[in-house]
């Protein structure tokens, strides 16, 4: 997994590689806290599905801000004109 693509355009990218990489720890961890491997695994689970889906929701939201500011920059007024 050596892409570096993201939420934002429908990847995997690293955040799932971050998640892979450290997934049986977390699997571990939550399965002290829920004493399940199926509930911890789920958790796990959920967990990204809601990281992923928020991640998505942020870069759209930036991109909608970002082109809403590009939009609204009205055009340079023009200078006084000289008298004739």
């Amino acid at each position: 997994m050596s892409a570096v693509s993201g939420p934002g355009d429908g990847g995997p990218g690293l955040g799932l590689e971050a998640v892979l990489s450290e997934r049986r720890r977390l699997i571990s961890l939550a399965y002290r806290l829920l004493g399940s491997l199926a509930e911890a695994e789920d958790a796990v689970q959920e967990t990204y599905g809601r990281w992923y889906g928020l991640t998505r929701l942020l870069i759209q939201a930036i991109r909608v801000r970002d082109h809403q500011q590009a939009m609204s920059v009205s055009p340079p007024t023009p200078g006084p004109e000289a008298a004739p």
